[in-house]
């Protein structure tokens, strides 16, 4: 490229686009950022209230649950020694039957 004589014009660069609206347009952004950052967080913060919720309602049914097993057993305990009775009632109607 030869060097430009003195005392000649030198030519502008050409335009680029206008950036004069850039930082506020990235403070905009910035805040939507945060604004969904914080919607997020209410967001996680309910489902892990409601999956606390939920957790402990399972934790109820299964105790629940295991008390009728219990009360099953023993009913099946109990049905099983009346079984190996021979003086149990009408015991002796199904051994002359």
């Amino acid at each position: 490229m030869p060097a430009a004589e003195p005392g000649a014009l030198v030519a502008a660069p050409p335009a680029g686009p206008d950036v004069t609206d850039v930082p506020a347009r990235m403070a905009a952004t910035a805040e939507k950022m945060a604004d969904t950052a914080t919607e997020m967080a209410h967001t996680a913060t309910d489902t892990a209230t409601r999956s606390a919720a939920a957790a402990e309602r399972v934790a109820d049914a299964a105790e629940r649950v295991a008390d009728a097993a219990e009360r099953l057993e023993q009913a099946v305990r109990r049905a099983q020694w009346w079984s190996s009775r021979d003086d149990r009632p009408g015991a002796d109607d199904a051994r002359s039957g």
